[in-house]
């Protein structure tokens, strides 16, 4: 950011990761706090689930939900990432992947298999 070289001094970590398998839940959260020499210290935090799950006649359904938050003294960023893969049949796949907060993105994929050795990936965003 605005040009400068980051001096950094120290960098803290904590993470936890539990998995639910009662729910088919799965648990993480992460934080992290950056120390500069020459910049306001920085921290990161993070909360994600993730599940499968069936839905009607669509089986292992992969859901994923990530809220974040990056910020220092001048510079805040936050949002949540969404993702969603929906299984057809044995070999593709229906994804969607999308970021809103404050950078707002949104993508939905196909992806197929032709055969053993070849497979395609359709993408817009």
């Amino acid at each position: 950011r605005n040009g400068y070289s980051y001096r950094n001094k120290e960098m803290y970590t904590v993470t936890f990761n539990q998995n639910l398998p009662d729910f088919g839940l799965s648990f993480y959260l992460n934080y992290s706090r950056r120390t500069y020499w020459n910049q306001p210290d920085e921290d990161n935090y993070s909360l994600s689930l993730a599940k499968n799950f069936d839905l009607g006649r669509f089986k292992n359904l992969s859901l994923s939900l990530t809220g974040y938050r990056n910020q220092s003294e001048d510079y805040k960023d936050e949002g949540v990432y969404v993702s969603l893969s929906i299984p057809l049949g044995n070999t593709d796949s229906l994804n969607y992947s999308g970021t809103l907060g404050s950078h707002n993105s949104h993508r939905v994929g196909y992806y197929g298999r032709i055969d053993e050795a070849n497979n395609y990936q359709l993408n817009v965003g």
